[in-house]
């Protein structure tokens, strides 16, 4: 059994990538329906950290970048598929981030990459001179910030969120 499915999504080479809650990711090629799983291994370098799949999208360099429930973000190069944890976070004022439970993950070059978390509410990755950086976007009170279970970025300018408590049209830089 697969478990659930929680993400979807197609390459620019029409490869079909499938999250699941359970086991890992599958790469699934149209042509011949062959599906290669990318799930943990422990103490194998290059394997997903945990196979609890939130979300999957590409990144704007083009690589896979998978939100996991207890992992944190991975990103992986179609090229190598050994994946890594992107943990090198800091916030706006230079401190250090951690990011466990992510919920979502969408974006693309166009909005940028935003991040929902269960702990740390909405982020979006900023990709600085001096490394990733996870940059907060507060929703309600900034010592509290609310679960954020989906993201879908329609623009740099505005952002859909899923909240416990409903829907959210986020417009960055408007009050």
């Amino acid at each position: 059994s697969i478990d659930a499915i929680t993400a979807i999504i197609e390459t620019q080479e029409g490869r079909v990538l499938a999250g699941s809650y359970a086991v890992g990711i599958f790469e699934i090629d149209p042509k011949n329906f062959a599906a290669r799983l990318h799930g943990t291994r422990p103490g194998q370098p290059g394997s997903l950290d945990d196979s609890r799949i939130t979300g999957l999208v590409i990144d704007p360099g083009g690589g896979l970048v998978a939100s996991t429930w207890g992992g944190g973000l991975q990103r992986t190069s179609f090229s190598t598929r050994q994946f890594g944890r992107l943990d090198s976070f800091v916030d706006a004022t230079g401190l250090p981030v951690e990011l466990q439970d992510v919920l979502a993950v969408a974006g693309n070059a166009d909005t940028g990459i935003w991040v929902g978390s269960n702990s740390r509410g909405l982020m979006r990755l900023s990709d600085q001179d001096d490394g990733l950086k996870a940059l907060p976007y507060p929703i309600g009170d900034p010592s509290r910030p609310p679960a954020v279970f989906s993201v879908r970025p329609e623009s740099a300018d505005r952002i859909w969120v899923g909240l416990a408590d409903g829907l959210l049209d986020y417009r960055p830089g408007v009050l």
